[in-house]
């Protein structure tokens, strides 16, 4: 029983580990994505697993692994602000977890396993909601760094044509 708890702990903590690494390393949303989505699938026994991001008020779904449509529960759990956690008739069990950050929700978590108790307590739950943080700051990380980059963009246009104009005065 000690070893299987351990390996579980361990597994969770690779987990954890592995979206820190990606949220925290060069800014890809794709790569951090992906990192993400395989981390799950190994801390959990989720057959499919979505992720779904906010932009302009709308929920976009920027990734996934299996067969999942979990847009209408992502709402759901977007509006909340809190996990939901359902039976479907096709799958046992759905999850959504919104990722949060300073008040806001960033995106949605969904997941899907066929087992009941799959990532059903509240140390499952726990882990998905501290891997679920780690992608809300990839993501934040990410968009802030697009307006940088959007900003030195502008700054140039602007200094070139301060240049264009200053030489034809």
């Amino acid at each position: 029983e000690l070893l299987r708890r351990t390996e579980r702990q361990n597994l969770e903590l690779s987990a954890l580990l592995s979206v820190s690494r990606a949220s925290a390393g060069p800014i890809s949303l794709d790569t951090m994505y992906d990192e993400a989505l395989t981390a799950i699938r190994a801390f959990t026994d989720a057959d499919a697993v979505e992720l779904w991001l906010t932009e302009d008020g709308s929920l976009l779904r920027a990734g996934g692994e299996g067969v999942l449509s979990g847009e209408a529960l992502a709402r759901a759990a977007a509006e909340r602000g809190t996990p939901v956690v359902e039976k479907s008739e096709r799958v046992s069990f759905v999850c959504a977890l919104p990722l949060r950050l300073r008040g806001g929700t960033v995106g949605v978590l969904v997941l899907t396993a066929r087992d009941d108790a799959a990532f059903a307590g509240p140390l499952e739950l726990g882990v998905l909601e501290g891997i679920g943080h780690q992608i809300a700051l990839g993501v934040e990380n990410a968009r802030l760094h697009e307006q940088v980059l959007d900003r030195a963009v502008l700054e140039e246009r602007e200094r070139i044509a301060r240049e264009l104009h200053d030489g034809l005065a």
